[in-house]
């Protein structure tokens, strides 16, 4: 206010996904380490402590048990082509496996309790690991993961699980895809939570990019933007390329039953041409402080109906909900006065004295004025 007056050890495991790899030629992947290989729709694998190797596009790990539980994600579906695969776009996804019992003679039963689903970024980081919940299927298990803040992209998910032997066989299981987040959106005119007045009609100003996921991303380009504030939409013109603008005037009874005031929201939302599955649209929302109402205004000297001298001093203080203000000048009738303290001496006009008769006292503080009787 503004005053004037966030245990149990497999080999599969690690914080690391390992390297994301490309399709080998029948439509899956492998890889020699501690991760599972991606197949064409589903990711599949076995687990450690024997030495029986996978075949490649099954998703197997060198070095895998026949007796671990058998592993396949589900969904989502692996993508690593943006131009043919269906990649992920949503805020949230939903990551579902299937754990079973291996077949292999000697196999124990998979322990519900150790499975586990991850999300990994394109470095093999692992941002986030959830335990699987049961879901209405046999030997499914889910997970839900939150999208909004991880980029545009590769990623990778992986389940685990272990067996209930005394020595435990471990499985695992990953795919690589791709997060779509939609078009870069960099903000210019009105900045995040700056103040403006209703004197005149605001500026506009913003740029979309296209952002591709992947290297040789065709369907990248902008296809669609939108402008919205306090809920109402504006037409935007694009000046330049990705450069757009506007104008709002909140006088405008055809966009404002009555001129907006407080905190305003705005919305900006730009989308790609991405086929599979649909448009990415990203959502870039933040707000500003609209200022109709100007400072509140308490006089104190003189007492309204006082018999004042040639000199009198003028006393008051200003209160405001804005702290964006910063200049305070009280205009007395026709003449403005600019003091240094909140106590001002009038002079009249005559040197005799008269009687303070109600003329008006108006504040100007920063982007309205407040206006009293004195």
């Amino acid at each position: 206010m503004l005053v004037c007056g966030f245990a149990l050890l497999v080999s599969c495991g690690g914080d690391k996904h390992g390297a994301f790899v490309k399709p080998n030629g029948e439509g899956g992947a492998s890889v020699i380490g501690n991760r599972a290989g991606a197949g064409g729709s589903s990711g599949r694998g076995g687990a450690d402590n024997e030495d029986v190797a996978g075949s490649p596009g099954q998703g197997a790990v060198a070095g895998t048990s026949p007796v671990a539980p058998v592993i396949e994600i589900t969904t989502p579906p692996a993508a690593s082509d943006p131009n043919v695969d269906t990649v992920l776009v949503e805020d949230q996804v939903t990551v579902l496996c299937t754990v079973k019992k291996s077949s292999a003679p000697g196999a124990k039963p998979v322990d519900p309790s150790t499975v586990k689903i991850a999300l990994f970024d394109a470095d093999g980081t692992q941002l986030k690991s959830s335990a699987g919940s049961t879901t209405s299927k046999d030997s499914e298990y889910s997970a839900t993961f939150v999208l909004t803040e991880v980029p545009s992209g590769p990623v990778g998910f992986r389940c685990s699980a272990d067996d209930t032997a005394q020595a435990v066989h471990s499985g695992v299981a990953s795919i690589d895809t791709l997060v779509d987040q939609g078009p870069e959106i960099t903000i210019g005119e009105p900045a995040d939570k700056s103040p403006h007045n209703l004197l005149g009609p605001m500026n506009v100003e913003f740029d979309v990019a296209p952002l591709p996921v992947a290297s040789g991303d065709k369907q990248e380009a902008v296809s669609g933007v939108s402008f919205l504030i306090g809920g109402v939409e504006i037409k935007t013109v694009e000046k330049t390329k990705g450069h757009h603008q506007a104008s709002v005037d909140f006088s405008d009874k055809t966009l404002f039953n009555a001129p907006p005031s407080g905190v305003l929201p705005i919305v900006i939302n730009a989308s790609n041409n991405r086929k599979k599955p649909g448009k990415a649209t990203r959502s870039l929302s933040y707000g500003i402080s609209i200022d109709g109402v100007g400072p509140a205004i308490a006089l104190g000297l003189p007492v309204m109906g006082s018999v004042i001298g040639r000199a009198s001093v003028l006393t008051f203080n200003v209160t405001d909900v804005l702290k964006s203000r910063s200049m305070c000048s009280p205009r007395i009738g026709l003449a403005t006065l600019r003091p240094a303290t909140r106590a001002f001496t009038i002079w009249t006009t005559s040197p005799r004295s008269w009687t303070w008769i109600q003329p008006t006292c108006t504040l100007r503080a920063g982007t309205e004025a407040g206006t009293t009787q004195c």
